[in-house]
């Protein structure tokens, strides 16, 4: 198994997630590949998620602060240059999420921290959060990648993100800033530089090798560039919002939902699907399986009978009163 490191030389954080997106499908089956990078100051939205219910959008653009949305699910996160993400790459076969969390585990360790793993995503220290991860597999090529909060602006991260008070009070906290923290509120010398070497020294512990410098080729830079105008559309962003006559949505242990629909004589013509869920796949799934059905419990419930997240949503279904 071969390993591989590569550092963003940009700040922007459309041609950043341009870079993700190509390095996860150029990921071979033999490699392991950490990728390490920052933005400046942007919040970065789940692939399911509605922008304007989930940052101030208008006070972004005045700020000059850049809105993008990733390619995996979960919720808003707010970077900027005293964040640092990492992201690694590796196919179904070598992917080793346990494994690629004792990576930042083990780094944070080496540079005096002590954290562990908590929730669905998140690496806590004394109770608050400083990482928190994210997930995306398609066709066998899988992305687990994550924030490490160094030095952030927390007055920005109060100021940019607006997550509901159904979501800080399923964290106990009265505010997103009261629960996150940074790294040099526990050890103030620790820089992003000291942490970018932990983590190429805990790549390398973990997975037994030595990490080589990953090139790009003109081809590759090429394929960057065209990646890079698809996270920077207003489309992507944005998505197609349109009123919808009938809404339900409730939070769940694993995030919240909301499902919107137009009805025509009793069966449902289109779906719209906003999510915090960490499953990026979830929101189509789900539309492909209620476009066509008839708005009644009964129907709407059997339409996602199944395991898992499926199935609570079947039993909610099944008695929620349905509006419209």
């Amino acid at each position: 198994m071969r390993l591989y490191c590569l550092e963003s030389d940009s700040f922007d954080p459309y041609r950043n997630l341009a870079l993700e997106e190509h390095l996860l499908f150029r990921c071979g089956e033999d490699e392991r590949v950490l990728y390490l990078w920052q933005n400046e100051k942007t919040v970065v939205i789940g692939r399911n998620q509605n922008a304007e219910r989930e940052c101030p959008v208008e006070l972004l653009s005045r700020d000059g602060v850049h809105l993008a949305r990733r390619d995996s699910g979960g919720g808003a996160v707010y970077h900027d240059l005293g964040n640092l993400n990492f992201s690694f790459f590796a196919r179904e076969k070598s992917y080793d999420v346990e494994g690629q969390t004792r990576v930042v585990l083990g780094a944070l360790r080496s540079l005096g921290v002590e954290a562990e793993f908590s929730g669905r995503n998140d690496i806590l220290v004394n109770g608050r959060k400083v990482s928190g991860s994210a997930f995306v597999q398609s066709g066998g090529f899988c992305c687990h990648h994550g924030t490490l909060m160094v030095d952030v602006d927390r007055s920005a991260v109060a100021r940019y993100l607006q997550p509901g008070a159904a979501k800080l009070a399923s964290k106990g906290v009265a505010s997103v800033r009261a629960r996150v923290m940074n790294l040099r509120q526990i050890k103030p010398q620790i820089g992003v530089e000291a942490l970018k070497q932990a983590l190429r020294c805990a790549f390398e512990r973990t997975f037994s090798g030595r990490a080589e410098p990953l090139l790009l080729s003109d081809a590759d830079l090429l394929d960057v560039e065209k990646r890079r105008q698809k996270f920077a559309s207003p489309r992507w962003i944005f998505g197609e919002q349109r009123p919808y006559a009938c809404v339900l949505s409730r939070r769940f242990q694993w995030g919240e939902i909301e499902l919107r629909f137009q009805v025509d004589a009793d069966r449902i013509t289109d779906v719209q699907v906003e999510t915090d869920a960490m499953d990026p796949e979830l929101a189509e799934r789900l539309r492909a399986r209620l476009l066509g059905v008839r708005y009644v419990n009964d129907a709407l419930s059997a339409a996602l009978s199944g395991a898992g997240v499926e199935k609570e949503l079947a039993a909610w279904l099944q008695s929620v009163p349905l509006g419209g």
